[in-house]
């Protein structure tokens, strides 16, 4: 019961964000893919995401797999912890959040040490991105996953996406 109260609430406050921003005009994109942050209980600063869609029947670790075999990996670095400002039960949401660990031995996005890989969603709103003149930047980051280092190119807080606005955890 308490459980579909708060699934209830999350999409009540989705709903409203969704209106909210509807009526302001403003552009909103929803993405989906891995999600990578440091291994703690927090509320992540910032994240790493790479973009990608789950096949059905897949797993978590199967996503992983497969997005993480591609010859080219591509992501990007922007803010999450505002979140919580428009999803006050943000830290509720991720308490239970699925996820495989991974390690980064150089400091780079994070603080070396520890990471989650879980999928989800995420909304943005990209209204002001037609304002922004400078070009985004790539970088490589260097992920230990498994026996092996992943390089992802990495464009951080890209213009065209604009900031994280809501969450979705998926747990497959």
């Amino acid at each position: 019961m308490r459980r579909a109260a708060k699934i209830i609430l999350t999409a009540i406050l989705m709903s409203a964000y969704f209106q909210y921003a509807h009526a302001q005009g403003k552009e909103l994109q929803q993405l989906s893919g891995l999600i990578i942050y440091p291994d703690s209980s927090a509320i992540p600063q910032d994240i790493i995401m790479i973009p990608c869609k789950a096949q059905p029947g897949e797993n978590l670790k199967q996503i992983i797999d497969r997005v993480l075999q591609q010859q080219t990996v591509d992501g990007f670095f922007t803010y999450f912890q505002h979140i919580r400002w428009t999803m006050p039960k943000l830290n509720e949401e991720i308490a239970n959040w699925f996820y495989i660990p991974a390690f980064c031995d150089v400091q780079q996005y994070f603080v070396a040490g520890p990471l989650r890989i879980s999928y989800g969603e995420l909304t943005f709103d990209n209204s002001s991105s037609r304002l922004e003149d400078e070009e985004d930047k790539c970088d490589i980051f260097k992920l230990q996953y498994e026996a092996g280092e992943i390089e992802i190119n990495i464009v951080a807080f890209p213009k065209e996406i604009g900031s994280a606005k809501l969450f979705k955890k998926v747990n497959l």
